[in-house]
């Protein structure tokens, strides 16, 4: 279970990033109208509040928390590492969101 909450902790950090004009330009290759920015941003939020889910499934709250906070530590520098160093590879992890765009 906590897999799925990482998976979903990094579809919403990864959305968030494609949602700013510089790195969508490098992931997507496009740029983003202001309804696609904000449907990329409330989406990407909406993946990192149902990433608690997982967590809240496996242990009280309080640990849960704690995993989650953890969680979502680990995917933003997954995100970051692979913006840093590997863009294109992160390009093709955002490829479902460019032909859901276009």
């Amino acid at each position: 279970m906590s897999l799925l909450g990482f998976v979903l902790a990094f579809i919403g950090f990864n959305l968030l990033c494609v949602n700013t004009g510089r790195n969508a330009n490098k992931i997507v290759d496009m740029t983003l109208t202001l309804a696609q920015q904000r449907l990329l941003t409330l989406v990407g939020w909406v993946a990192l509040v149902m990433s608690l889910w997982p967590m809240l499934t496996i242990d009280s709250i309080s640990i849960a928390l704690i995993n989650w906070a953890m969680l979502l530590t680990l995917a933003a520098c997954t995100v970051i590492l692979l913006l840093t160093y590997r863009p294109k590879l992160l390009a093709v992890l955002a490829k479902p969101v460019t032909h859901w765009l276009a």
